[in-house]
């Protein structure tokens, strides 16, 4: 009688969904990394020209200048009513005029970095896009915990399955030790 093929390896029953998972994992956490990277860049450039071109202000009409900076919009010089933020320079203008300045340039009216339409948020928008960012984080972490719990869900299956291995061999050398007593 032959010995039936052994059962497969314990490593084999690690489903793809939880390599997957990892994968996915790693992609979400890289693309959240490499979102904060850029966020903070900006934020930090964008801190920099703002304070610049304060101080800039402050020193060339002096404090009423710097605040209206803070006031009224960039372009037009009267207050914003209609407000949105350029991504690009993290300044704030009235709408209509800074639609009207993006059809005539490629660059912004502040700073003069490069920006287009697609650079303009209304304020809601920049908190929806922290507010996703901090969703994203919780649900990596989320995916995390819930991948840890099926690895030892997984390693206490492996442990078990090993042991009847074990035991299976043991029956079966059993069995053939009882056979060759049997066929003296």
């Amino acid at each position: 009688m032959s010995r039936s093929e052994p059962p497969p390896c314990p490593s084999s029953l690690f489903s793809p969904s939880s390599r997957v998972d990892r994968m996915i994992i790693e992609e979400q956490r890289t693309e959240i990394s490499n979102l904060k990277t850029q966020l903070e860049t900006k934020e930090r450039q964008n801190e920099k020209m703002k304070e610049d071109l304060l101080a800039a202000a402050v020193e060339k009409d002096g404090f009423a200048s710097a605040l209206d900076l803070l006031i009224l919009c960039p372009i037009t010089r009267e207050p914003i009513r209609d407000e949105v933020v350029n991504v690009a320079d993290g300044f704030r203008y009235e709408r209509a005029a800074l639609d009207r300045w993006l059809a005539q340039n490629e660059t912004s009216p502040m700073t003069r970095v490069a920006t287009c339409k697609e650079d303009v948020r209304t304020l809601a928008e920049c908190c929806d896009g922290v507010r996703r960012l901090g969703e994203l984080e919780r649900e990596v972490k989320d995916l995390e915990e819930r991948l840890k719990g099926e690895e030892r869900g997984r390693a206490r299956d492996v442990r078990r399955i090993e042991l009847l291995m074990k035991e299976r061999k043991d029956l079966e050398d059993r069995l053939q030790r009882t056979k060759d007593y049997s066929d003296v």
